[in-house]
């Protein structure tokens, strides 16, 4: 390079940018994951419902200052003033310093830094949203006729908590009482609870669930309300109430730590272990399995991308031949439990992907003679098996809040690579099996989809758009040997010309009379050429 075309820096620019580099550090306060997200703009931007915004209440500082949710702000302050009421010995000052102490932990829960809130701020937006949270499960809790977790049924009762408290709560006079089942939405519009309810589960509006247990713990609601209850279980019987139809159920662990009241629901609604509901005989086999074919191709893959790119030796392509033979003998012997790929002994270079492929839609599975059932004893909405051509699937209510749950829930998959994708997973065999109304209408008939939206149409496009830039491993779902086993079936020459022969020509009731009709014309030919050769024959 000449003298001419030299480049001549900036070098107090460059001293700058060097600085920004020294500079550049990770936040030495943030030193776990967070658990409570923003929703990703590519999951928004393919939701036309809102479905990841709170309708009437704002917890947490994502959603704090809009306007629209302002009407029940007011509804906190006197959830505090019952926290304050239940024992005159723990002062304001007192639950101020419990939120103080967390604020720390607080923080780095959520992916975003809350710059714009200081820490007075911050503490009494964590003491007033958490004693509304608390308060709600308790009043639902109170609603119930003794407390107990079977007696909880119907979120929206008589009068009766008020009641129950003006017994428990000697401090509550009688006039207050009478002012706030008028005042208070959560008691006087029958709308309103569940609708708080569904915006506690909101991915955006959730609050960590530390601070949730120490204020009611803090609180002592056990002993002021006689119950043995923690606060788990009593967030459990709340949300069962209003999503019976998730069947859902206490984790065998009582240790677990959940994040948030999300992560809990979550974590009440799972797969059976070791469950990989296809015909083949993998068991918790089939993990491992899965894995090793993983590492075959990935290993294999690296083997030939390394020949073609940087050349070899004769001993090296003779390692890559016999790492090929192994390779086509374990592909062949995975093949036996349901593993779908071809092997081509003869190219090392060509080398198919072990995959799962997505399965047909419910159209086409009955076309290829696959029974469509509803699963009545199912563990939870994610039960769904494959035997002997019957495809088993539980139930779902499909209503207007379908949406927003689903969401949230796939959206907090999404988002924590921590938890399994059990819902998305779901989302993506339901969207494969539901292409159009027609499909829906063939699950309502087997009693899978209880569609109360009124429109098939409506629950076909719900599903195929709640998948829609989202991501995941099929192979490593807990749906992987349920894929196999019915594209296994469906592979199979006979049900491929029973499906071709019933797309083809049973489609529709003309097709069908015009098939029998030419069976019926030729019979009849063949009748009369019968009779008219032996007519002949028996001629003088």
């Amino acid at each position: 390079m000449s003298n001419a075309d030299e480049i001549i820096l900036d070098m107090e620019w460059v001293e700058t940018l060097q600085n920004i580099v020294a500079e550049t550090k990770w936040d030495n306060l943030r030193t776990v994951k967070p658990t409570i997200f923003r929703v990703p703009k590519h999951l928004r931007d393919n939701d036309n419902s809102n479905a990841y915004d709170p309708i009437c209440i704002s917890l947490g500082p994502y959603h704090r200052h809009e306007e629209r949710l302002q009407a029940m702000h007011n509804l906190k302050w006197h959830c505090l003033k019952k926290f304050l009421n239940l024992d005159h010995d723990k002062t304001l000052a007192d639950y101020l310093k419990l939120m103080k102490k967390l604020e720390s932990q607080a923080r780095i829960a959520y992916s975003e830094d809350i710059v714009d809130m200081n820490s007075n701020d911050f503490a009494l937006m964590l003491l007033l949203d958490g004693c509304f949270v608390l308060w709600i499960i308790i009043f639902l809790f109170l609603m119930s006729k003794e407390g107990e977790l079977e007696e909880v049924q119907n979120p929206i009762k008589s009068t009766k908590e008020g009641e129950l408290e003006q017994v428990q709560n000697p401090i509550k006079s009688t006039k207050e009482g009478e002012l706030e089942q008028v005042q208070n939405p959560i008691k006087s519009m029958p709308w309103a609870l569940p609708l708080v309810a569904r915006d506690m589960l909101a991915l955006e509006n959730q609050l960590p669930f530390l601070i949730l247990d120490e204020l009611y713990d803090f609180a002592n609601f056990r002993g002021h309300f006689s119950t043995s209850f923690s606060f788990v279980e009593l967030a459990f019987i709340f949300f069962n109430t209003f999503l019976d139809g998730l069947e859902m159920k206490m984790p065998s662990n009582a240790e677990a730590q959940f994040h948030h009241l999300l992560h809990l629901v979550h974590s009440c609604v799972i797969p059976l272990e070791n469950q990989d509901g296809g015909e083949s005989s993998t068991g918790s086999m089939w993990p491992l399995l899965n894995n090793i074919s993983s590492d075959l191709h990935r290993y294999f893959s690296s083997c030939i991308k390394k020949l073609h790119c940087y050349g070899s030796t004769a001993e090296e392509e003779d390692n890559v031949a016999i790492s090929h033979r192994y390779y086509s003998l374990c592909m062949k012997m995975l093949h036996c439990y349901g593993l779908e790929g071809e092997v081509d002994d003869n190219a090392c270079s060509s080398v198919a992907l072990i995959s799962v492929a997505l399965i047909p839609t419910a159209t086409q599975l009955m076309e290829a003679g696959v029974q469509l059932k509803r699963k009545k004893k199912a563990a939870n909405i994610l039960d769904i098996t494959f035997k002997n051509g019957k495809l088993e699937i539980p139930q779902l209510v499909v209503d207007d809040y379908t949406n927003k749950l689903f969401r949230n829930l796939i959206a907090f998959e999404q988002c924590y690579e921590d938890v399994n994708q059990h819902f998305t997973l779901y989302q993506v065999a339901m969207d494969c099996i539901i292409d159009t109304a027609a499909d829906v209408v063939l699950l309502q008939d087997a009693g899978i989809i209880a569609n109360c939206l009124g429109d098939s149409k409506g629950v076909s496009k719900l599903f195929n758009n709640l998948g829609t830039e989202v991501t995941y491993d099929a192979e490593r779902s807990y749906l992987s040997g349920v894929f196999m086993s019915i594209n296994n079936h469906c592979n199979k020459k006979h049900n491929k010309w029973r499906a071709r022969l019933n797309h083809d020509y049973f489609s529709n009731p003309w097709a069908i009379i015009s098939v029998v009709a030419a069976i019926v014309l030729f019979v009849l030919t063949i009748t009369q050429t019968i009779y008219t050769v032996l007519a002949y024959l028996r001629s003088p």
